[in-house]
């Protein structure tokens, strides 16, 4: 395990995530408003592509981070963790949020558990790799962002889009912050 391939494939998912997402919001920015959250791109011919690659692009790169964390026990859940962004990514990229009431759930549903396991991915990072103030502080604040998002799931007008992002950024600073530390494990 090269804790700089990792470092790489943690930047270069969030990295696509933030720049598709800001493509979106710059060929239509009604969607900050619309409180449907990043899938309110999905629907509009203009934002197929770069919406797509936002989930599909960090899918990838997550599956190359679990595939070069190391296969020893400690990292087994953090592996499995990683693998299940790379499906509940893929799962929210094919599974439209407006096509039916089931569509509209199970999307839901996967977003969700897309949320947990990273908060869950997070928990782990902080406490067995990068234990700091910054971290411990990011940690809180990623789960406030979570519930925010949650609280604007129902509600047709709300900050959905705009939790969304803050809970993904704090992530992506947890991520890439902690990746270059993996090799050095605190026990917890």
């Amino acid at each position: 395990m090269s804790s700089q391939h990792l470092l790489r494939f943690a930047i270069y998912s969030q990295i696509s995530f933030f720049v598709m997402v800001a493509t979106c919001i710059f060929l239509l920015p009604a969607g900050l408003s619309a409180n449907d959250g990043i899938s309110y791109y999905a629907v509009f011919q203009k934002t197929t592509v770069p919406y797509f690659l936002s989930l599909l692009l960090p899918a990838y790169f997550s599956l190359r981070f679990a595939i070069n964390l190391s296969k020893s026990k400690p990292y087994i859940l953090p592996r499995a963790g990683f693998i299940g962004l790379a499906i509940l990514l893929g799962g929210l990229a094919l599974i439209p949020y407006n096509q039916s009431g089931l569509s509209y759930e199970l999307h839901t549903g996967l977003g969700a558990t897309l949320f947990l396991t990273e908060i869950a991915l997070c928990a782990w990072l902080v406490l067995s790799v990068r234990w700091d103030t910054l971290n411990a502080i990011l940690l809180i604040l990623i789960a406030l962002a979570g519930i925010a998002s949650g609280l604007y799931l129902r509600p047709a007008a709300g900050l959905l889009l705009q939790s969304q992002l803050i809970f993904q950024l704090f992530f992506a600073i947890i991520l890439i912050r902690s990746a270059t530390s993996l090799d050095r494990l605190r026990a917890i």
